[in-house]
C-alpha cells in the first residue's frame, strides 16, 4: 500500500495533507453502513470522545472494528479535525483498525501534528505525530525489502546487489 504521489511533497503543510486526504475520501467513499453497523459506528465515536475527555486510552475490539470496516470511516475521520489531541490520536488508531489502506493518507497528514497525549502517564513527549509514524510503520511491518536497483527491476536479468563491503 502506498500513498498517492500527489500527497508526497516537500513543501506541503499539515492542513494541505489532510485536506487532500479528505478530498480523496470524497472521491472514493466507502460503502454505506447497514443499520447495525451505523449503531456500532456511533458507539465507537462516542467512546472515542468520552475516552479523550477522560484522558484514557481507547481502541475498539478487533471484532467490532471488523464488523464496522470501511463503512465507519466517514464519521470517525471527522474526529481528526477535533481540537483535542487525544480525540485525534484515538480516532487515528481507530481508523487504522477500520481500514488500513484508507487510513494511510490521513496518517501522513498527522505526521505534522504536535498535539500531545500521554495515554500511558509515563511517556514524556508522546505526540499525535509519534503515533501516526508508529501506525505507518506497522502498516509496512513484514514488508519485503528488495535491493534490486529501481532502474533494473523491470529487466529479466536483474539481480539483487551484493551488500556493500566496508
Amino acid at each position: 500500500v502506498s500513498a498517492p504521489s500527489s500527497l508526497i511533497a516537500q513543501s506541503v503543510s499539515e492542513d494541505e495533507y489532510l485536506t487532500k486526504a479528505f478530498v480523496l475520501l470524497k472521491e472514493n467513499p466507502p460503502s454505506e453502513p447497514t443499520e447495525a453497523q451505523n449503531k456500532l459506528i456511533i458507539q465507537v465515536k462516542n467512546e472515542i470522545e468520552k475516552s479523550a475527555s477522560q484522558r484514557k486510552f481507547y481502541k475498539p475490539s478487533e471484532e467490532i472494528a471488523g464488523q464496522i470496516g470501511e463503512t465507519g470511516f466517514p464519521l470517525i475521520v471527522e474526529l481528526l479535525r477535533n481540537p483535542d489531541s487525544w480525540a485525534r490520536a484515538l480516532a487515528a488508531r481507530t481508523l487504522f483498525m477500520l481500514d488500513r489502506p484508507r487510513s494511510i493518507t490521513f496518517l501522513i497528514g498527522q505526521l505534522f501534528d504536535d498535539g500531545r497525549f500521554d495515554w500511558m502517564n509515563d511517556v514524556g513527549d508522546y505526540k499525535v505525530s509519534t503515533q501516526a509514524a508508529g501506525l505507518l510503520g506497522e502498516s509496512f511491518q513484514g514488508a519485503r525489502v528488495f535491493t534490486t536497483p529501481v532502474r533494473e527491476a523491470a529487466k529479466p536479468h536483474a539481480s539483487p546487489r551484493e551488500p556493500a563491503r566496508v
